[in-house]
C-alpha cells in the first residue's frame, strides 16, 4: 500500500502499522471468524489459491483457521525491493472472477412458446434475450438461467424466487414478469421488454445530469421502491445498471436478483429471501451499497435500498460514484471511513444536503421510508428553485405581476391539490381491490376475483395508461391460475364424456355435463366443456333414427325454444329478411338490426350453432354480429372470422357450405368456439361485450339458415 499514511508524517505503511489496520477493519466488519474459515476452507478443497499478481497458482493444502491465516500473512512480509510498489489492497484482494460465458440461443428457436429473436445482454446468472410470446404476439425479455447453474438446485431455486417475488409486484415503475418455467433443459422466465437504455448507457453518453433531469428519474425509482417496501421486498442492488428509461421517458427498475422478501404474507414461511445469504456475507454492487450491506447483507432492511437511491443520484450529478478504489474492498472500506466528498461542478447545496442525509452511514439516521426520501428530494428541489430567483428590481412591477402570478398559482394548486388527493384515492383504491382479489384467487374464488377488477378497471380513467395495464396484467395472472387449477379436472370429465357419447349413452354424458360445478368453468375451462356439449349435440342429430333419446329430446326440445325466443327478440329492418320456425332462423337478401344479449349468468342459450348456406358459390355474400367492444364474428361462404380493433383472426372453414359454431356466456365474458384443425375445440374469449348485438347481412341473393341440427 504504497504512500498510504496512517498519520501525518508516517510515510509507507510498515508491517506493524498494517496489522494494526487489518485488525481495526476486521473489529469494524465484525465479520465472525467462522464464516471466513468457511470460505478458506472451500476454497481448500477446490485446491486453488492466488498470487498477488492475480495468477491461479498450484494447488495448495487448507489453512488451519482464518485469524492464524490473516497474522501469518502479515507478519512474512519482507521489506519490499528498491523500485517495487510495496503493499497494496489491492495486491491482498482476490482478482475477480471471470463472468461466465453461456453460449447464446440462436435466433428462430421455439422454448415452451418463446421465439428468440436475439440477445439483449449477459450477467453473471445468465442471459437475457429479445423474445415473441407466440399465443399472446407480443415481445418480451427471455431471461435463462446460465447452463452451469441450472445443474444447481440452489441455484434454480434462487431464479424461480426472482421471478415469483418480481411477479408479485404491479407498478407503473417495475418491470413486470410475465412467466416462468423450464424447458428443454433451460429455465428461464419472460419479462416486460423495454424499449430503451439503462442509466449507466446514460452515464457514459453524456458524463453527467443536470439536478432537475436527475430528479426526474429518481422521483420515480423511490415511488416504486415505496411500493416494493410496502409489499415486503427490498432490492438491495439499485444501481445506474438497473434502472431503465424506456424511450417514451417511462423509468423502470430491473433486476431483482439480490431481492428479500421480509414479510410472511403469501410466502409461507419467515425472511424468505431470494438470493439467501449467510451472516457475515455481503451481496450487491459496493460504489452504491450501503455500509451495513457491506458487513452483513442478512441483517439489512429498506433503508439500504435509499442508501443506493442517493448513491446511484450522487452518480447522476456528480459524474463519478461517491466512493472509489480499485477492488469492491477498498470501495467498501473508504463508504465506512470516509467523508462524502463533492466535485468543483458538484449539485447546489440543499441537493448535496439532501443526498447526504440519504447517504447516512447509520441506517437510522436515512429517512425512514422511500416516501420520506422523496420528500427530502422535493425539498432540495423547490430551495434550488428559491435560491435562483431574480435579483430584486422595479418593485412595485414586481409585486403587482407577482400578486397576479399568485392568484393564478393558487388557483393551479387548489386544482392540483384537487388532482392529486382524487388519483392518491384512486390509487389506494386499486390497491385495496388488488389486494382484495389475490386473497379470493388464493382461497380459489376465481371468478369473484376476476368481476371485481373487470369492474374495477371500468372506474379507471383512459388517461392512466400504467394502472390500467397493471389492471390487465392482474386479470391475465388470475385467469392463467384459475385454468391451471380446473383443467385437470375439466379433462377427467372430458374423458368420461367422450366415452358415454361414444357408446351412444347420451343422457349420462348429459348428466356429467349438467354437475360440472360452476367453479370449474375457468377461462379456458368454459370454453372446453362448450365444446363438450357443442360434440354432444352433434352427435344426437347424427345418430338419432326416429326413436327416443330421453333426457336428451327435451333437451334439445328447451334448446329450439330457447332458440326461438331469442331470435323473435331481434329487432331487423326488413323485417321480413328474417323468418323463424322451431328454433331456426332463416336470414334473407340483406339486412340489418339488433338483438339482445343473455344476461351475465349461465350459458348462452344459442350454444352449438349451425349455420348452413344456402348462397350461390363464389357470390361473396356475408353475416356478421357485432359486439360492444368494437368487436366482430363475421361468417362468409368460404369461413367464419373475428374482427377486431387490431385485425382479424380465422375461427373456422366453411365446409359443404356448413359451419358449426359455439357460443357461451361465463360472468361477464362471451366465448366462441370453433372446431379446431386437431379435432379439440378453438376457443377465443370477447371480454364484456356488452347487453346488445348488431346483426347486419348480405347474402347476395341467397339464404342463412341458423339453428340446432338438421331441420
Amino acid at each position: 500500500m504504497a504512500g498510504v499514511a496512517l498519520a501525518p508524517g508516517s510515510g509507507v505503511v510498515t508491517r506493524d502499522e498494517l496489522h494494526r489496520l487489518l485488525r481495526r477493519r476486521a473489529e469494524a466488519l465484525a465479520t465472525p471468524p467462522a464464516v471466513i474459515d468457511r470460505a478458506l476452507a472451500r476454497c481448500a478443497r477446490l485446491g486453488v489459491r492466488q498470487t498477488r499478481s492475480g495468477r491461479m497458482a498450484a494447488p495448495t493444502p487448507p489453512p488451519p483457521t482464518a485469524v492464524t491465516a490473516m497474522v501469518t500473512a502479515v507478519e512474512s512480509m519482507a521489506p519490499e525491493p528498491a523500485g517495487s510498489a510495496g503493499v497494496t489492497v489491492a495486491s491482498l484482494a482476490p482478482a475477480p472472477a471471470a463472468p461466465p460465458t453461456p453460449g447464446a440461443l440462436e435466433s428462430g428457436r421455439i422454448i415452451a412458446g418463446y421465439r428468440i429473436e436475439g440477445l439483449l445482454g449477459k450477467g453473471g446468472m445468465g442471459a437475457v434475450y429479445r423474445a415473441t410470446q407466440l399465443s399472446m404476439s407480443r415481445p418480451v425479455a427471455f431471461k435463462v438461467l446460465a447452463a452451469r447453474l441450472a445443474r444447481d438446485p440452489t441455484f434454480v431455486g434462487r431464479f424461480k424466487r426472482e421471478a415469483r417475488a418480481a411477479g408479485r409486484l404491479h407498478h407503473p415503475n417495475l418491470i413486470t414478469v410475465h412467466d416462468w418455467g423450464e424447458a428443454d433443459g433451460l429455465v428461464f422466465f419472460s419479462m416486460e421488454l423495454v424499449e430503451g437504455r439503462s442509466l449507466k448507457d446514460l452515464l457514459k453518453e453524456q458524463g453527467r445530469l443536470s439536478p432537475d433531469a436527475a430528479l426526474r428519474v429518481i422521483r420515480p425509482v423511490l415511488e416504486a421502491l415505496a411500493y416494493a417496501h410496502g409489499k415486503g421486498v427490498i432490492h438491495r442492488d439499485i444501481k445506474p445498471d438497473n434502472i431503465m428509461v424506456a424511450d417514451g421517458g417511462a423509468v423502470k427498475i430491473a433486476d431483482l436478483g439480490l431481492s428479500r422478501i421480509d414479510e410472511t404474507e403469501g410466502t409461507g414461511s419467515t425472511d424468505t429471501e431470494l438470493f439467501q445469504t449467510t451472516a457475515g456475507s455481503f451481496m450487491g454492487t459496493p460504489h452504491y451499497m450501503a455500509p451495513e450491506q457491506g458487513r452483513d447483507a442478512h441483517a439489512v432492511d429498506h433503508r439500504c435500498d435509499i442508501y443506493s437511491v442517493g448513491a446511484t443520484l450522487y452518480h447522476l450529478v456528480c459524474g463519478r460514484p461517491p466512493f472509489g478504489g480499485s477492488t469492491p474492498m477498498e470501495v467498501m472500506i473508504a463508504a465506512q471511513s470516509q467523508p462524502l466528498t463533492w466535485p468543483e461542478h458538484a449539485p447546489p447545496p440543499a441537493l448535496r444536503e439532501a443526498i447526504a442525509r440519504l447517504m447516512a452511514r447509520e441506517s437510522a439516521k436515512r429517512p425512514e421510508t422511500a416516501t420520506a426520501a422523496l420528500a427530502e428530494l422535493e425539498k432540495a428541489a423547490h430551495a434550488q428553485q428559491a435560491r435562483h430567483a431574480p435579483p430584486r428590481r422595479f418593485a412595485r412591477l414586481r409585486r403587482m405581476l407577482l400578486a397576479a402570478i399568485g392568484l393564478g398559482l393558487a388557483a393551479m394548486m387548489v386544482l392540483y391539490a384537487l388532482d392529486f388527493v382524487a388519483k392518491q384515492g384512486r390509487v389506494r383504491a386499486w390497491n385495496e381491490t388488488l389486494a382484495t382479489a389475490e386473497r379470493e384467487a388464493d382461497r380459489k374464488a376465481f371468478a369473484e376475483a376476476l368481476q371485481r377488477l373487470r369492474l374495477a378497471r371500468e372506474q379507471i380513467p383512459s388517461q392512466e395508461v400504467a394502472t390500467l395495464a397493471s389492471c390487465d396484467a392482474a386479470m391475465a395472472e388470475i385467469s392463467k391460475a384459475w385454468d391451471a387449477w380446473s383443467l385437470p379436472q375439466i379433462e377427467r370429465v372430458e374423458r368420461s364424456v367422450r366415452e358415454a357419447i361414444r357408446s351412444d349413452r347420451f343422457p349420462e354424458a348429459l348428466e356429467q355435463l349438467r354437475k360440472v360445478p360452476e367453479a370449474w368453468r375457468s377461462p379456458e375451462g368454459a370454453g372446453r366443456l362448450e365444446g363438450l356439449e357443442s360434440e354432444l349435440m352433434a352427435a344426437v342429430a347424427r345418430r338419432a333414427k326416429g326413436g327416443t333419446t330421453g333426457p336428451l329430446d327435451e333437451a334439445l326440445r328447451q334448446r329450439r325454444e330457447r332458440g326461438s325466443e331469442a331470435w323473435a327478440k331481434a329487432r331487423v329492418e326488413p323485417a321480413g329478411n328474417l323468418t323463424i320456425d322451431n328454433g331456426l332462423a332463416v336470414f334473407q337478401a340483406s339486412g340489418s338490426g339488433t338483438m339482445p344479449l343473455p344476461p351475465p349468468h349461465g350459458p348462452l342459450g344459442m350454444a352449438g350453432l349451425r349455420l348452413a348456406w344456402r348462397t350461390p358459390p363464389g357470390s361473396g355474400g356475408s353475416w356478421s354480429l357485432g359486439f360492444g367492444n368494437d368487436t366482430r364474428l363475421v361468417v362468409r361462404a368460404d369461413a367464419a372470422v373475428i374482427e377486431g380493433p387490431h385485425g382479424s383472426k380465422m375461427l373456422a372453414a366453411v365446409r359443404n357450405g356448413q359451419v358449426i359454431l359455439g357460443l357461451g356466456r361465463r360472468g361477464r365474458d362471451l366465448y366462441i368456439m370453433a372446431p379446431g384443425h386437431d379435432g379439440r375445440p378453438t376457443t377465443l374469449t370477447l371480454p364484456d361485450p356488452g347487453s346488445e348485438a348488431s346483426l347486419a347481412w348480405d347474402l347476395k341473393g341467397g339464404e342463412l339458415e341458423i339453428g340446432l341440427g338438421k331441420r
